[in-house]
């Protein structure tokens, strides 16, 4: 078993992003529910209208150089614009993008899926 990543950044518990959207933890011994080199997963509540959220980041720090920071953060806003066009019951409705603000994340918020099938854990367990 692996020990959980440490947080990326300076994101914690009780943060608000966008004014609307307050960072909970994701269990009592984890704040992210997933986390990869530049940025991670978060579970949140959206405060205006009372529902858990997840929220999606990209740490800016984390990319070294002006053009990779512009060609990485276009391709986030890219794939929110998509993600935010899809409509099918199994595909996550998107909420709300934003650009880099004074933390430094670039974040989208997404529907939370109550009780989710991790799929890699499934698969891994049905398929030899």
């Amino acid at each position: 078993m692996t020990s959980p990543k440490p947080a990326l950044s300076h994101i914690e518990e009780g943060m608000v992003l966008g004014g609307d959207y307050e960072i909970v933890r994701a269990s009592s011994d984890r704040l992210e529910l997933g986390a990869g080199s530049m940025g991670a997963v978060y579970c949140a509540r959206d405060l205006r209208l009372q529902r858990n959220v997840v929220i999606k980041t990209i740490q800016m720090q984390q990319i070294q150089g002006e053009r990779e920071r512009r060609e990485f953060l276009e391709r986030f806003m890219k794939e929110s614009v998509i993600a935010a066009a899809c409509r099918d019951p199994a595909i996550v409705t998107l909420y709300r993008a934003s650009e880099p603000d004074e933390t430094g994340f670039a974040w989208y918020a997404m529907e939370a899926v109550e009780n989710a099938v991790d799929l890699k854990a499934w698969l891994e367990k049905h398929i030899d």
